[in-house]
């Protein structure tokens, strides 16, 4: 088992939304469970939703581990996609809101990326086609219904949105306009 620490602040900025996920899309997974080193598939690619502190950390474990933390917490299953990690749109939407993230059939498991991929010289701008872009990356999107590519796009777009809104609003003599 491994634990993670993550920063509520980053740049400055007070981050929105629950400690676990600002925790999780900023987690690594697949490194060596250090409770099981030398057993095979002691990969760290579950994360509990519930067991975080705090402080910010939380805890990220391998298949071994999981066995005894299923019986009174969320666990959440990373799994990797051409070297990028995913979580199953159905054990994700349990405990967040993925709308207008981009969904993808994986091993016909319909998932999301965590995070933004990288995209390849050449790429953005000149792919768009009718479905846009991901509002916080610019990557392309397959479907017009998704606004982001990821969840770590999501998170991001709508902490910025949300932060310049309190700023705004907390600006003596200023008022926002919708």
């Amino acid at each position: 088992m491994a634990t993670v620490k993550n920063s509520v602040e980053e740049a400055g900025q007070k981050r929105f939304g629950p400690a676990w996920l600002r925790s999780l899309v900023g987690a690594t997974f697949y490194t060596p469970c250090p409770t099981h080193l030398g057993v095979p598939k002691n990969e760290c690619n579950h994360y509990c939703v519930d067991c975080i502190d705090e402080e910010g950390t939380t805890t990220i474990f391998c298949s071994i581990c999981f066995s005894g933390h299923t019986d009174h917490h969320h666990v959440l299953q990373i799994r990797r996609s051409s070297y990028h990690e995913v979580v199953r749109v159905v054990e994700l939407e349990t405990v967040v809101d993925i709308s207008l993230v981009q969904t993808y059939v994986i091993n016909g498991d319909k998932v999301v990326f965590l995070n933004a991929r990288p995209m390849a010289l050449g790429h953005g701008t000149k792919c768009v086609g009718p479905a846009g872009t991901c509002l916080e990356c610019g990557r392309a999107l397959i479907d017009a219904t998704f606004q982001f590519c990821s969840l770590g796009c999501k998170i991001n777009c709508v902490a910025r949105v949300l932060y310049a809104y309190v700023c705004v609003r907390s600006t003596p003599g200023r008022e926002l306009v919708f």
